[in-house]
């Protein structure tokens, strides 16, 4: 893992990611928002996957644009259809 966030000064879990809220908002820096595998919000189990990272960077973007246009943003809801499995 990339040592970007860890480098940043900001807090990371154990993995690198950055710690966020369930907004995906830095829990140091409000001006900061995680996308992708590199976001650790609020303790969720989700593990760096493709499967966690589409859901999680469709998340960062509405919670960008919510910033912008100045209302408050969502808080993320991780809801899976399938599992990822590796047979080989």
């Amino acid at each position: 893992m990339p040592a970007l966030a860890a480098d940043s000064g900001l807090r990371t879990d154990e993995l690198g990611r950055l710690l966020t809220d369930e907004t995906l908002t830095s829990v140091d820096d409000v001006h900061i928002v995680a996308a992708g595998d590199c976001a650790a919000p609020s303790g969720l189990p989700l593990r760096m996957s493709c499967q966690a990272a589409g859901p999680l960077a469709i998340q960062a973007a509405d919670t960008v644009l919510s910033r912008i246009a100045g209302e408050e943003p969502d808080v993320i809801e991780p809801r899976f259809i399938a599992q990822c499995v590796s047979l080989g």
